[in-house]
């Protein structure tokens, strides 16, 4: 059975546009952003990913408003590979709790500055263990 092709970045704008604005907005915004060593491939990668959080659930768009938003000044302070861990770890964290997710992607800025691309995921971890399912 034949893998169905990756969408492209108009289709992922099209179904972008299903949500708030606020989503298409900070997309449209990042991807302007984005720097210009990034590939096609890498770039729906990244845009797929934020698609894929807000899909996650009824208030997840939030989730993927932020990561937008935040996603290349993320960027800039660690390598590629390590970026689709801190991305990979923030899905992880909205399936379950957007709002989770929604206060790791705001806080990642400021945290990434300061630590280790090696410490995502314990950082991730981190927040996974002080949640208690309320607000």
């Amino acid at each position: 059975m034949a893998e169905k092709p990756a969408p492209t970045i108009d289709e992922i704008k099209e179904d972008l546009a299903k949500y708030p604005s606020s989503v298409l907005e900070e997309f449209e915004k990042a991807l302007a952003l984005m720097p210009d060593s990034l590939t096609p491939p890498q770039i729906a990668d990244w845009a797929g990913a934020g698609l894929d959080l807000a899909e996650k659930t009824v208030r997840s768009w939030e989730s993927s408003a932020q990561y937008f938003k935040v996603s290349p000044a993320v960027l800039g302070y660690m390598p590629l590979n390590y970026f689709f861990k801190w991305t990979d770890c923030g899905l992880a964290l909205c399936a379950e709790s957007p709002t989770l997710a929604t206060a790791f992607f705001e806080a990642s800025p400021g945290t990434m500055s300061k630590l280790r691309s090696r410490h995502i995921e314990s950082w991730s971890e981190l927040g996974r263990g002080l949640y208690k399912g309320t607000w």
